[in-house]
This record gives structure tokens, C-alpha cells and sequence, in this order.
């Protein structure tokens, strides 16, 4: 089960810890910050730690999936390379391979710029068996966006996720 002190309502001030896998989830049951808001709002709390945490993971409804999804790409695709040691650029190269094997989709860097320097990546069309929803996924700068069909579909996630003992960081954005 999902713990409660796992989950952040967030206003985008608050950093997480760089062990735990950022889950940022967007709830239909309330109205949803226009798309640019939504990926300004999270975007901050993903790159506090990106170098050392597990992929970030962004659980949206089918109806805001492509206008998030466009906002998301177009601020990753902008982003400068980041230096990272050349063993951690492997290793995420690795990573990639295998979710682009399973069948994610890579729509935003998730290349090496050089030998110490990584693009950051965007993964859409995960199943939920994919490498980078694992505890043993590199760690890096890799966001995933998985589009969700209802509230329950998001609880099945992060019960899934937390089962595997995995440290999750849950925010939910601030409403007003």
C-alpha cells in the first residue's frame, strides 16, 4: 500500500530526496492546470535530483495526455546537455535501449551529447512492466509519462510501484 507521508501537495517549492522515484499524479476528479502550467509546476521538482534518482513518472489522464506530452517534449528538447560521469552515460544507454526493446517510446533526448555529457530523456507509451518503472533502473535523467484512463488506473500504478520497494515521492499539485 502506498504510504500517506509518501505523498507531497505541491506548490513546486519543495524538493524531494535523491533515492526516492518522483511520481507526479494529476487527478481528473479536480480541474487540471492548463498544460503549460502543469509541466512548469513539475518540471523544478524532477531536474532537484535528477543526476541521482530513478526515472520521474507522470500519471495523466487520457483526455491532458497529448497536451501535456507536447509541453513536456518541447522543455526537455531545450534543456543543455548535463555532465555526468561516463559509467552513469553507459548505464543510461542501456536503460534506454531496453524501455525503446519493451516498447516505450522516446520522444525527447535520452542520448549522449558526448562522452561526459547526457540529453535528458522522455519516454511516453510505457506498459507497466517496462525497465524503467523497475527499482534496478539506472538512475538519471529520464522522465516517463503514462497516460492513465481513470483514478483507479493511477492507484494500480503506484500500488505496483510501492510493491516493489521502491522509495516513491508522490506529488499532486497545489489546487486553489
Amino acid at each position: 500500500m502506498v504510504r500517506s507521508q509518501d505523498t507531497v501537495a505541491s506548490t513546486g517549492a519543495e524538493r524531494r530526496s535523491p533515492d526516492s522515484r518522483p511520481i507526479f499524479v494529476l487527478d481528473t476528479e479536480l480541474p487540471l492546470l492548463p498544460a503549460g502550467e502543469c509541466a512548469e509546476w513539475l518540471l523544478p521538482i524532477w531536474q532537484s535530483a535528477w543526476q541521482s534518482s530513478l526515472p520521474g513518472l507522470v500519471l495523466i489522464h487520457e483526455k491532458q495526455h497529448s497536451r501535456l506530452v507536447d509541453h513536456l517534449q518541447q522543455r526537455i528538447a531545450s534543456f543543455s546537455a548535463i555532465q555526468l560521469d561516463p559509467q552513469q552515460i553507459d548505464s543510461l544507454a542501456d536503460v534506454v535501449r531496453a524501455a525503446l526493446d519493451g516498447g516505450a517510446t522516446l520522444i525527447a533526448g535520452g542520448i549522449a551529447a558526448s562522452h561526459q555529457e547526457w540529453l535528458a530523456a522522455m519516454f511516453v507509451n510505457l506498459l507497466p512492466t517496462s525497465t524503467l518503472l523497475q527499482p534496478d533502473c539506472g538512475r538519471g535523467p529520464i522522465l516517463t509519462v503514462m497516460r492513465t484512463t481513470a483514478t483507479e488506473t493511477a492507484t494500480a500504478i503506484l500500488e505496483q510501484l510501492s510493491a516493489t520497494g521502491q522509495p516513491l515521492q508522490i506529488y499532486t499539485p497545489a489546487h486553489s
